[in-house]
């Protein structure tokens, strides 16, 4: 069981929790994460256009492109777990995985490998995936090693849940995430939003001209 004795006794007492490392079909990555995902939104929202493209493979790895907002540069990452997940699952739907990993991309000015505790989880169907990346080092002029190779002296033992990381670590680079279907609807509705309240608009200045105009025509026309 991966978790600190508090959090274990809270959960057993409530029975609102359940522990795992792994998925019940034994890929390295937990089904609630895995699939493509379009981030809505990020902690540096003004570097990136969204949504743009997180991809977690069963295997533990995942990437993503991110096209920058000034054009420049599409942005292509790449990451793995470098230890097992720690999955909670609670009774109300919530759920939380941490691990510990590594992160790069290009283009990086650094050519840096970023060692990193992560933090993945919503509060149920409806809600948004949020992923909190906590740098633990970033290892500059590394991109040609392997990951693994490079992160493996900076292990360390993650803490318990995203709460306690944001006390313990310093300040994480987020993103939320919806399913590109759900995105879509949304981007879809925006659409049709924005048309309807351009017609409403429109509405607003030419139906006072015509009824004005009309008005005016019968006015004058009383007295002709």
């Amino acid at each position: 069981m991966f978790c600190s004795k508090s959090i274990c006794l809270s959960c057993l007492l409530s029975s609102a929790c359940v522990f795992g490392s792994e998925s019940a079909d034994g890929a390295a990555t937990p089904q609630a994460i895995r699939g493509k995902w379009d981030t809505i939104w990020t902690s540096s929202f003004s570097k990136y256009t969204m949504p743009y493209s997180v991809h977690f493979g069963l295997d533990g790895k995942f990437s993503w492109q991110a096209p920058y907002k000034d054009g420049s540069a599409i942005e292509i990452g790449e990451g793995m777990y470098l230890g097992p997940v720690h999955l909670a699952s609670h009774t109300n739907g919530s759920w939380e995985a941490h691990y510990y990993g590594a992160n790069r991309f290009q283009p990086d000015s650094n050519n840096g490998t970023n060692c990193c505790c992560e933090y993945v989880g919503s509060k149920g169907v409806g809600y948004p995936t949020v992923l909190a990346d906590y740098f633990v080092k970033v290892v500059h002029h590394s991109n040609h090693r392997p990951m693994e190779e490079v992160c493996a002296a900076y292990a360390v033992m993650c803490p318990t849940d995203n709460l306690t990381a944001s006390v313990m670590l310093a300040k994480p680079f987020i993103e939320m995430y919806e399913r590109p279907a759900f995105v879509a609807q949304e981007i879809a509705w925006e659409q049709r939003k924005n048309l309807l309240l351009r017609w409403a608009w429109s509405m607003a200045v030419i139906l006072p001209y015509f009824f004005f105009a009309s008005w005016r025509a019968s006015f004058c026309g009383s007295f002709t």
